[in-house]
């Protein structure tokens, strides 16, 4: 079904480093690359609903889904 979708695949190396490096946060892997994705991404932010994920989080553009009501 996600297939059907075609979503963008991001297999830059620059976005993969930048996951590994995130790896300190202790959250889910899969949480950091889609954090590296939103980092190294120009005009891209990660949605969270993870407490953890967004407290942990030490650098910018990412935004607890929340405060997306608030918008």
């Amino acid at each position: 079904m996600l297939c059907g979708l075609e979503l963008p695949v991001v297999d830059d190396p620059l976005v993969l480093r930048r996951g590994v490096e995130l790896r300190p946060t202790k959250q889910h892997l899969f949480d950091t690359y889609y954090h590296a994705v939103a980092l190294e991404t120009q005009d891209t932010v990660l949605i969270t609903r993870s407490e953890p994920t967004f407290g942990s989080a030490r650098k910018g553009r990412i935004i607890h889904l929340s405060r997306m009501a608030q918008r």
